[in-house]
């Protein structure tokens, strides 16, 4: 099963200093494909993982691994299993155990009753209308830009990296929110997931 994990992480020098061992860890986990996508946000205060894992016992195990978890820099976690209705389950701070090991109540069971803002979005893609958002294709350029804020990269760095005005870089994402029917970046990776590339 797929799951999106949304996290917030405490900001400060501590957080600068585990980050090489977080990022170790994590590519541990996209060798071994559980983790099939991992991106910090634009703040810098917080990531989001798809990971692929049997059951949300083994997501909790996976989750504790990480040294984010460990020195105690997450804050509140989120997670869904993809593929359901979009409903989310806020589970607060998540607790480390005694031995360092696996997270206790970072994870909450999943559920699939409607929420706001996501159910919202769904329901906008799942609309019978002609050319409703969530319905157009994204363009070869689009994709790109996609792929680049999934890396975490700034307005900025688009414009300077394909050689166009952070403005044009805004329409772009702006197309490509409307087309995706979101309203954030930290909404792509799931908007994105299964859909044809272009």
């Amino acid at each position: 099963m797929k799951y999106l994990v949304e996290r917030h992480l405490r900001d400060g020098a501590h957080l600068r200093r585990t980050r090489p061992r977080h990022h170790m860890y994590w590519r541990r986990m996209a060798r071994d494909r559980v983790l099939l996508y991992g991106g910090v946000w634009a703040e810098g205060q917080g990531d989001t993982l798809i990971v692929q894992v049997d059951d949300v016992a083994v997501l909790r195990q996976v989750l504790g691994g990480d040294p984010y978890v460990h020195e105690s820099l997450v804050v509140d976690v989120r997670t869904r299993q993809l593929g359901d209705e979009p409903s989310w389950h806020n589970a607060g701070p998540p607790e480390r155990s005694s031995t360092a090991g696996p997270v206790t109540g970072a994870v909450t069971a999943i559920g699939t009753g409607p929420t706001r803002g996501l159910a919202a979005a769904s329901a906008v893609r799942d609309r019978a209308a002609p050319p409703s958002p969530g319905d157009e294709a994204l363009s070869a350029h689009e994709s790109r830009i996609s792929r680049m804020m999934l890396d975490g990269m700034t307005n900025r760095q688009m414009a300077a990296c394909l050689g166009v005005s952070s403005r044009a870089v805004e329409q772009h994402i702006t197309r490509i929110y409307r087309k995706l029917a979101i309203s954030r970046r930290a909404q792509l990776a799931v908007a994105l997931h299964g859909r044809p590339a272009a």
